[in-house]
């Protein structure tokens, strides 16, 4: 099989046009996600690592491993719902960017990292402490009893985020869990955030 891929900065569309063995001609378009997945299904080269940088969309860095995909993905901000200590909450999610690495063979996820923003900047962009409850050490979210499942990863990050709180604490300003969730009920104030030192580029380098 002989395939050509068109990229382009302003889509997270991928052109991919393919000769088949039987010589017949097929067209289709597809998101860079499934682009890797096409690449490694026509390959037929053993590989250690697999990266793609797509900084101008909505996946921003896919690598693979023989065991692990790895995701960083950018979600703007939206309104959740969520609950805390048996007590439901609607509330403005501030644009975060997320990793998650999932088990290729289980289809589960092993780890997710979370960050969230001000000014989207591409590479340069100023990464800040996550600041929502349930936070571990290294930026990571502590998932509790949350299902592992990740065959979507956006999905997978939308069920932790849309979970069960259950940490007294934040990892920002505000520092009381309730009194957090009160103060972000109608609109997320992005000054109560703390930075962490890391930019978006960084990041991606050390998740290596």
């Amino acid at each position: 099989m002989e395939m050509v891929m068109r990229f382009s900065d302003s889509s997270e569309d991928v052109e991919v046009l393919s000769q088949l063995d039987n010589g017949a001609i097929e067209e289709k378009i597809i998101n860079v996600k499934d682009c890797a997945k096409e690449l490694l299904r026509c390959s037929s080269v053993e590989y250690d690592l697999m990266e793609i940088n797509n900084l101008d969309g909505h996946v921003l860095h896919y690598s693979r491993t023989s065991e692990i995909e790895r995701y960083v993905i950018k979600l703007s901000e939206r309104k959740i719902k969520c609950t805390y200590k048996g007590k439901g909450y609607s509330l403005v999610h501030p644009t975060s960017i997320f990793s998650i690495d999932i088990n290729i063979k289980e289809k589960v996820y092993t780890r997710i990292n979370a960050f969230c923003i001000k000014e989207y900047k591409g590479a340069k962009t100023k990464l800040y402490r996550y600041p929502f409850p349930n936070m571990l050490g290294s930026n990571s979210i502590c998932t509790g009893t949350i299902s592992r499942e990740a065959a979507d990863p956006v999905e997978a990050i939308m069920n932790v985020i849309e979970g069960n709180y259950t940490h007294d604490s934040t990892s920002c300003k505000i520092k009381e869990t309730k009194e957090f969730f009160q103060a972000i009920k109608k609109e997320f104030p992005y000054d109560i955030l703390e930075d962490t030192g890391i930019t978006l580029e960084s990041f991606i380098k050390t998740k290596r």
